[in-house]
């Protein structure tokens, strides 16, 4: 039998009322309260980050890959999609989908007003996936379709401020030398939450850009490259940009494209990692008071067992013991809270955000297993360990006077 661990369980199972219960309890709640803030500013900031990259790489892809002379504006050079990447790029592990696009700016020209727009073409290898959970009202109409008159997607946000619904006409004039003139029809309306982008951007047939730039239904503006994990995206995009881009095209992440985002997201991690360290110190610091009071209410106790020949070692490891199980309280509690209100959130969503803002309405929840695993092991074992040193207290007790001690 284990002596230590017998000689904590009746102490932990004890109901004589003294000063340490509460103690204990203050700890445990300590404890589980780290615990909880934890668990929901993890999943929080992952959710969050999640949720704005799957939106970012959904609209545009990981990986763009264009020709390096075009400008950084949106009038684009062509690009021949005789390339011996499209569309065998595909076959290259952690490759999802490679799609081609081009760009067109114009002015959206209504009764009473006007608005500036880049149309962005899709072909028929475009993934619809991400653009249809994002119809507003409407429907999304397939590259190829040669009904008139021309359809066009245009964000929520361009119809409210035009005063525009899925089925108006709009006129778009466009820049160029001679400049010209296109009738579209509102297919639909869409809405990604990334008002940047949906203030800006408007999509139809890629076949119409072509035309309008004179171009061949060769020429697009480059190629849109989907991975399949994007933790890969730093590593594919140099790949890409080194074995499969020819002399005069360049692959780009999109972390490349847009760094403001990215950088943004990023900074939730240091929020992140301050909040952690804060609940730790919490934790630590509420239980090693904890046991330094466990210590010195059984000051008795350990004289006793000193004088029936205990060592200091088998005396600490009751103490740590029963730390190790005020902790495990705390943990289980703090997981029961923690979990349950992020679940609470991911289901009914009742904290909400400013869309403009946060490009989400509603907080979103990640639950990532690898990083609650994390807190839990890591909380328990930093906590055992910071609370050796008050343990340590044990081996200055001297025997005689802890038997009178009272």
């Amino acid at each position: 039998m284990n002596t230590a661990w017998f000689i904590t369980r009746k102490i932990a199972l004890s109901r004589q009322p003294n000063f340490s219960r509460f103690i204990i309890r203050v700890a445990v709640a300590a404890i589980a309260l780290s615990i909880t803030v934890m668990i929901i500013a993890g999943s929080l900031v992952s959710g969050f980050q999640k949720e704005i990259s799957t939106k970012i790489f959904g609209f545009w892809g990981h990986v763009r890959i264009y020709d390096y002379n075009s400008t950084m504006g949106f009038q684009d050079k062509a690009v021949s999609i005789h390339q011996k990447f499209y569309p065998s790029i595909e076959k290259m592990p952690g490759v999802k989908h490679i799609q081609v696009y081009a760009n067109k700016p114009g002015i959206i020209k209504t009764k009473n007003e006007i608005e500036s727009i880049v149309v962005r073409g899709f072909g028929k290898d475009f993934d619809t996936s991400f653009i249809s959970n994002c119809m507003q009202s409407g429907k999304f109409f397939e590259a190829g379709d040669t009904s008139h008159p021309r359809k066009i997607l245009i964000s929520q946000s361009t119809a409210n401020r035009l005063h525009l619904k899925a089925g108006n006409d709009i006129t778009i004039y466009f820049i160029q030398q001679p400049p010209r003139v296109r009738k579209f029809q509102i297919a639909g309306i869409y809405k990604t939450g990334l008002e940047e982008y949906d203030k800006l951007y408007a999509l139809t047939d890629i076949a119409d850009i072509q035309k309008l730039n004179n171009w061949s239904a060769d020429s697009v503006s480059g190629f849109e490259v989907f991975l399949d994990d994007v933790k890969d995206i730093v590593p594919m995009g140099k790949k890409i940009n080194e074995a499969y881009v020819g002399q005069n095209l360049v692959a780009q992440t999109m972390k490349e494209i847009n760094p403001n985002i990215f950088d943004w997201l990023e900074l939730q991690n240091i929020n992140e990692y301050v909040i952690l360290i804060l609940m730790a110190i919490v934790a630590i610091i509420n239980m090693a008071t904890a046991l330094l009071i466990l210590i010195l209410e059984r000051t008795n106790m350990i004289g006793i067992l000193k004088t029936q020949g205990a060592t200091n070692s088998f005396i600490r490891r009751i103490f740590i013991y029963h730390a190790g199980i005020i902790v495990f309280q705390g943990i289980l509690i703090g997981n029961f809270i923690g979990l349950g209100l992020c679940y609470l959130q991911s289901r009914y969503g009742f904290i909400r955000l400013d869309e403009t803002s946060y490009y989400v309405k509603v907080a979103p929840v990640h639950f990532d297993p690898m990083f609650i695993t994390v807190v839990n092991v890591g909380v328990m074992v930093v906590c055992l360990i910071v609370l050796l040193i008050p343990s340590y207290l044990v081996s200055k007790v001297s025997p005689v006077k802890a038997i009178h001690f009272r």
